[in-house]
């Protein structure tokens, strides 16, 4: 047995034993690390087939994603002295997930979507280094993502419904010290 929390109209949340054991989850999993010289390389890939036996049929699990591509390389220059720059870049790629009934989505399902994040590090000694970078430097975000938000009375308010980043672009810059080594 199962217990199944179905969300799948709008306003109603139904809780109940699934006895029929036709729900499944498979899953697919393959990964790469690579290194060679002073580049590395990891990428990856996941495919997901979550199948919840509800009373009005079998489904996908609402919001989880169908797969995810992650690819990250980082480089670092040659070490002088204890001074050396450092780049990462990471690109995520999460592939459609399905929506549950609502009064914002018309589709089914939602589009996939890229993310990309970058850092430059300058290392000054063991003990010193300052870093920028930038998140979802695609600046892809959900729009409206709480549904009735002007309204949250309304039977039909849900701030549940999230698949995506709902802040765009985010940049950032500091500095590490290391009191202890």
């Amino acid at each position: 047995d199962k217990v199944i929390i179905d969300f799948e109209y709008p306003g109603i949340v139904q809780i109940y034993n699934s006895t029929d054991k036709k729900s499944y989850y498979q899953s697919f999993q393959a990964e790469i690390i690579y290194s060679i010289n002073r580049f590395n390389l990891t990428t990856a890939y996941k495919n997901y087939d979550v199948q919840i036996s509800y009373n009005d049929g079998i489904k996908s699990k609402p919001l989880q994603p169908s797969e995810i591509f992650f690819l990250n390389i980082g480089y670092e220059s040659q070490n002088n002295d204890g001074k050396l720059w450092k780049y990462d870049f990471t690109l995520n790629r999460v592939g459609k997930q399905r929506l549950m009934r609502n009064p914002r989505d018309t589709a089914s399902h939602t589009n996939p979507h890229t993310f990309i994040n970058a850092q430059v590090t300058k290392v000054f000694s063991e003990k010193f280094e300052l870093y920028a970078g930038g998140e979802n430097l695609l600046n892809y975000k959900q729009e409206n993502p709480i549904i009735f938000s002007e309204d949250p009375s309304n039977s039909l308010f849900d701030a549940s419904i999230i698949h995506g980043p709902i802040f765009g672009a985010s940049f950032y810059a500091g500095f590490r010290f290391k009191i202890l080594n």
